[in-house]
């Protein structure tokens, strides 16, 4: 696909996922836009990465309305339909924001699995790790990014 049809099938894909918290198109259009395929082996096609996000996430403005949309999409019988949908509309400092960090095959199933960082206002990071079933993207591991193996040595 070219990067204009690329645009094109994020952007209907993502308006359509944004209606179901009720952020309007206009809404949608307000926040910055990305969008990008990556080979994650969860089809004979590449995934498609969707992003609406809001330039000033995590700043926590009080009562400040925010929006967010982080969308994953595959090719399957009907076309590119959403497999993964993080969408949130409301009070900045308590919405959760997500986006793509890496993709790897963690298991040796033949499928990336996706690693995403989810942030709140004035909290610590989440490391989220995404897996393919089904015909969907599941959460199946969270863990604070703070979170350790070695327990703190005593002083």
């Amino acid at each position: 696909m070219s990067s204009a049809e690329i645009t094109k099938l994020a952007r209907a894909i993502g308006h359509e996922a944004g209606k179901k918290v009720h952020l309007s198109a206009a809404e949608m259009d307000s926040l910055d836009f990305n969008a990008r395929m990556i080979q994650t082996g969860a089809s004979n096609a590449p995934t498609l990465v969707i992003s609406f996000i809001d330039p000033n996430s995590g700043e926590g403005r009080s009562g400040a309305w925010t929006g967010h949309l982080f969308a994953l999409a595959d090719s399957g019988a009907n076309g590119y339909e959403a497999t993964y949908v993080h969408a949130v509309k409301g009070n900045a400092k308590t919405v959760e924001f997500q986006r793509l960090m890496n993709h790897v095959d963690f298991n040796g199933d033949g499928a990336d699995e996706i690693i995403v960082e989810a942030w709140k206002y004035a909290s610590d990071n989440d490391l989220v790790v995404l897996g393919f079933k089904e015909g969907k993207w599941h959460e199946e591991m969270r863990a604070k990014q703070s979170w350790c193996l070695n327990a703190p040595k005593d002083k």
